[in-house]
This record gives C-alpha cells, sequence and structure tokens, in this order.
C-alpha cells in the first residue's frame, strides 16, 4: 500500500507551534528551527550536544521530541484512490475479526492508522483534544481526538461510537453542537469545516467558495444562544462570522486567532484572541462580532528582545459576567511557560497580573510556579504549552 507523507514542515506546521532559537542557542536547535530542518543532521547534533553536555529539560528538548514523532506519525493519502479504499478496508476486517474472537470491546479513541506498532510508542493510542456536550440534553456529547477521529456518546459518556470511520482524517481541535438539536454539530480537521444533521451519520463539508478555498485550522467554532444560524469561527485565516449555519461565511477579521468566549450575561460581546508575532492580542466586540478593538491596558505585552508571549487561554464565568481571566503562556525575564494569569473585572477593557511571582514568566521557584511544566511543585522551565 502506497502512503504518501508529508513534509516534515507542513506536518509540524499544522499542530505543534515552533520556538525561537536565541543567538546562544546550540547548534541543534538552531538547525531544527530552520525551514525545512534535515532530520538526520538535527539528531546528529542533538545526539553530539548532549555527550558533552548535561540533559535539561525545556521548551527545546521537548519540541524536539514531539518533531521526531511527527515525522513517523504524520501521514496522509487519498480515501478514494486503490490505496485509500484498500488500506480502509483492511482496517475493517481487521476489526472485524478482533471483536469476533474477543471477550472485550474497547471502546477507544482509536488510532486510524492499523499499522502504528512499528513506528508508534503507544499504538492505537489517541488521546482526545476536545470534549463538548449538547445544552438542551447533556447525554449527548462529542469528542475530537489528535488522531482518531470524531467520537459520540448518547449516555453522558458512559459508552462511545466512532462517527467518522469513513473519513480519513486526523486531528480535530474543535466542536460545536446545536444547542436545541444534538443531531447537529460541526467540527474541523485537515483544513475543512464538516457539519452534520443527522446526529453524525453523515458528515459534509460546508462553507462557500472563498471559505472552502483556503486550508484552515480552526481553534475554536462558537454558536450564538440566541440563534443557531449565528455562528463564530476562529481559524489561522481569521475571525469569521456565518448567519446561516455555516453555508456562507464573512471574514470579519484577518490574521491568527485562537480561542472565542462570549459574555454569559450578553451573546452580542464576544472575547477572541489574536496572534501577531511573538505577542497576543485580547479583542473584544459589542455588536455580535460585527467589529471587534483591541483592549490593550494591562495586557501581557513582551519588552525584551527574545521574549514571546503566543499562547493564551481565556475563560468567563455566570457568576460575575465581568470578570475574565486569561492564562497567557511564553517566555520572559529568564524563564519560559506560565507568562501570568491575568485578570479582568471590567469585561476586558482592563488587565491586572495576578500570578505568579512579581512579574511575568523569570526563573521559576516556589514564589514564582511554573504551571505549564513538569515538577509537581511548578519549579522546572518551559512545557508544552
Amino acid at each position: 500500500i502506497l502512503i504518501l507523507f508529508c513534509s516534515y514542515s507542513a506536518c509540524l506546521s499544522q499542530h505543534e507551534m515552533k520556538y525561537k532559537a536565541g543567538p546562544n542557542a546550540p547548534q541543534w536547535v538552531q538547525s531544527m528551527y530552520m525551514e525545512n530542518p534535515d532530520a538526520e543532521t538535527v539528531i546528529q547534533q542533538y545526539e553530539s550536544y548532549f555527550q558533552t553536555n548535561e540533559f535539561v529539560k525545556n521548551e527545546h528538548t521537548q519540541y524536539y521530541k514531539r518533531w521526531l514523532r511527527s515525522i513517523s506519525r504524520e501521514v496522509s493519502f487519498d480515501a478514494n484512490s486503490d490505496a485509500g479504499k484498500a488500506y480502509i478496508k483492511k482496517s475493517r476486517s481487521l476489526k472485524a475479526m478482533k471483536d469476533e474472537n474477543s471477550e472485550w470491546s474497547c471502546i477507544g479513541p482509536y488510532d486510524f492508522d492499523i499499522d502504528a506498532a512499528s513506528r508508534s510508542y503507544a499504538p492505537g493510542a489517541a488521546h482526545v483534544y476536545t470534549v463538548k456536550r449538547c445544552l438542551s440534553n447533556p447525554d449527548f456529547m462529542y469528542a475530537g481526538t489528535a488522531t482518531a477521529g470524531m467520537w459520540k456518546s448518547i449516555d453522558a459518556g458512559l459508552t462511545w461510537t466512532l462517527t467518522t470511520r469513513d473519513l480519513v482524517l486526523n486531528g480535530i481541535f474543535a466542536i460545536e453542537i446545536d444547542h436545541s438539536n444534538p443531531d447537529i454539530a460541526f467540527f474541523e480537521s485537515g483544513g475543512n469545516l464538516y457539519k452534520t444533521i443527522d446526529g453524525g451519520v453523515n458528515w459534509s463539508i460546508i462553507g462557500d467558495v472563498a471559505f472552502q478555498s483556503q486550508s484552515h485550522g480552526v481553534k475554536d467554532i462558537v454558536m450564538s444562544p440566541d440563534d443557531s444560524n449565528i455562528i463564530y469561527l476562529t481559524s489561522n485565516n481569521g475571525f469569521y462570522r456565518t448567519t446561516d449555519g455555516g453555508a456562507n461565511w464573512t471574514q470579519i477579521m484577518s490574521g491568527e486567532f485562537q480561542e472565542i468566549e462570549l459574555n454569559p450575561a450578553n451573546s452580542d460581546m464576544i472575547y477572541t484572541i489574536k496572534v501577531i508575532g511573538d505577542y497576543t492580542e485580547f479583542h473584544k466586540s459589542i455588536d455580535g462580532g460585527l467589529t471587534f478593538t483591541a483592549q490593550t491596558s494591562g495586557w501581557p505585552s513582551p519588552q525584551q528582545a527574545g521574549d514571546h508571549q503566543r499562547r493564551v487561554e481565556i475563560a468567563v464565568t455566570p457568576a460575575d459576567p465581568s470578570l475574565v481571566y486569561a492564562n497567557a503562556t511564553g517566555s520572559a525575564n529568564g524563564g519560559s511557560g506560565t507568562y501570568g494569569i491575568y485578570v479582568s473585572n471590567d469585561e476586558g477593557n482592563s488587565w491586572t497580573f495576578t500570578c505568579c511571582g512579581s512579574q511575568p514568566a523569570g526563573p521559576p521557584s516556589l514564589s514564582n510556579i511554573n504551571m505549564m511544566g513538569w515538577d509537581k511543585e511548578g519549579e522546572d522551565d518551559g512545557g508544552q504549552y
């Protein structure tokens, strides 16, 4: 069976954020972050470096592990080709044989790749990126995985069924479910936006010609609680809005965007995060996503060359709709991982640094913990943020 591997850099760019090599970084780090790096060269330089230097876990060593994994695991092929059809047929026949001869049933998620055992540290395993629950019927849930497609539960998560067995796709990072109808759901994978109206039995690629012409790395999909035809979407290509359930999309802002949150007391007030180079911006709309304004007062802003702040998770609470929380990650003041926890008490108009330590990032310690790292006390640098 012929499997076509995508280029290393293309594979990685869809899932992993590249860090930057400082001027004093080891040669293996600088080689790894080059465009279209040569894997053999990087591996040799890495091994040579740690023969004479103490191994210290940081953002570069962790990225190195994920980069190597991406080289061996990222595959793509045409499901309609002879090779693709044969591959799916083989997968189904093996699953049927296993089910017939076993007293145990796996509820997943499964790695879609039946040949993963030859190149995976955990063959058959797939971790979950996101889980979404229907507001009107909480028994209905959907889960998106890193390598195994979309799963559905109708018993509040006790059992799960794969809904994308006939679709050749990998990671699903963003899901939305219609508030009043659990049979209507959305997800993005492989640059396309999918919709079902029959509970996942069938999925269709949606969007107008202009929208479909772009390959979208979608980070969030949020439906208006007042009108299920109004949906907001963030991707590497911009902030989008639809008023007809996803058939047509309007680009409200261009650029790379992360997540979306709606004010719990006012659905016309929308918050989103934009990435610009090495830093982020907090944007706010008060007219239902038609226009946005950057709110910069107190927002994290790297000041030194080489510092960065490229990832933020935000959260709101119905207990106090004026509150917005932001978990910012990045590198500054000689440390990386947790950049800072920021809080707004005025619907995102201004921000206050609240944690951790007395400054953004900095060397981790018990008084300046890094919540993004691996050490249980938060005293190590870096992390998978």
